[in-house]
Order: structure tokens, then C-alpha cells, then sequence
């Protein structure tokens, strides 16, 4: 007790005013390391939302209900440049000019662009895949699963192609880089 007498009740004033300007001074950097964080941590997710957000899906189309589009949209805020599609098993269809007498088809990869050079904000691109009674009447014939990738850049270089990035995963893509979303697609 008498060293609690002696230390902390006995300081002068100038002591006191020496301790609490130096707890000031901790308490001070101790809000600028956190304000320092909480500013990097907005500013990532600010970035975040501001990346194309591209997927690819299948729908009916709105013209003829039992034709299926393939459709490419940009989700994001900011243009795709550079689409890309990847596939493990590429969506087929069947090729119905070439039927033969016994009614049997060949089955072939949908034609697909080997790039979508650009889409907008909220932009798609479509193609029709198929016909679902079509699809139902080849049956076993056709594949009706396709696992694939969509790989978009979100920034052109200078010669108007994408620019090449190391990261990989769903989006968003950061500036620069490549963004990768994988998919299932089911007819």
C-alpha cells in the first residue's frame, strides 16, 4: 500500500499530465490503425462491386417456349472485355439437317465464338442451343449436363484485347486480372 501511496497517488501534477498525454498519444494511433483498416476494408469491397460480373446460364426463350438460349450476361457495374468460354465437355446439339432415314442424328458441339470481345453493364449475349422436344426425343443420345468456365478481363490494353492475370476463382475481378466462374449447366 505504501508503494501505491508513493507512485500513483504521490505524483505531481506535471506527472499526471505527462501520463495522460502519452495515453492520449497510444489511443490516438490506436484509432488511426483502425480507421486505416476500416478505410483499405471499404475500399476493397468498393472495388469488389465495381468489377463485371459475368455468368453464364441457360433459359427458355421468350420468343418460342420450348427453345433454349445459352445466354452470357454482365451482372456487374463496369464492362467485360475478353469472354471467354472453357469446357470440360462442350454443350452439344443435335445436327437435324443432316437426319438420317432411321431418324438417328449427329450429335455435335454447339458453335460457339472463341471470344465475346465486349459487353456492357447489364448487357447479354444469346444464342439458341436447342429444342427441348428435340432434346427429349434423342434422349440418352445427347449429353444434358456441361460443366464449363467463363473467364472475362476487366480492363482492354492498348491493342484492344484483355489483359492477362494470375487470379482465378468467382468474381469479382480486380483490376487488371482475370475473373473465372465455374458453372453446371442442365438442360
Amino acid at each position: 500500500m505504501d508503494w501505491f501511496q508513493d507512485h500513483v497517488v504521490g505524483l505531481s501534477a506535471g506527472a499526471w499530465t505527462a501520463l495522460a498525454a502519452w495515453l492520449a498519444v497510444l489511443v490516438g494511433v490506436a484509432a488511426l490503425v483502425y480507421a486505416s483498416r476500416q478505410y483499405q476494408r471499404a475500399r476493397g469491397e468498393a472495388a469488389e462491386l465495381t468489377q463485371p460480373q459475368v455468368a453464364m446460364f441457360m433459359e427458355p426463350s421468350a420468343s418460342d417456349w420450348h427453345l433454349i438460349e445459352l445466354v452470357v450476361k454482365n451482372f456487374g457495374r463496369t464492362p467485360a472485355y475478353g469472354i471467354r468460354f472453357e469446357f470440360a465437355n462442350p454443350p452439344t446439339v443435335g445436327k437435324y439437317e443432316n437426319s438420317y432415314e432411321d431418324q438417328y442424328v449427329d450429335i455435335m458441339p454447339l458453335n460457339l465464338p472463341a471470344e465475346i470481345p465486349y459487353t456492357a453493364p447489364t448487357q447479354e449475349w444469346r444464342i439458341v442451343w436447342d429444342s427441348a422436344l428435340d432434346r427429349r426425343e434423342l434422349g440418352e443420345a445427347i449429353a444434358s449436363r456441361f460443366h464449363g468456365e467463363v473467364t472475362c478481363y476487366d480492363h482492354p490494353n492498348a491493342n484492344g484485347k484483355a489483359k492477362a492475370g494470375t487470379s482465378s476463382g468467382p468474381p469479382p475481378c480486380w483490376t487488371g486480372r482475370r475473373c473465372t466462374r465455374s458453372s453446371e449447366w442442365n438442360c
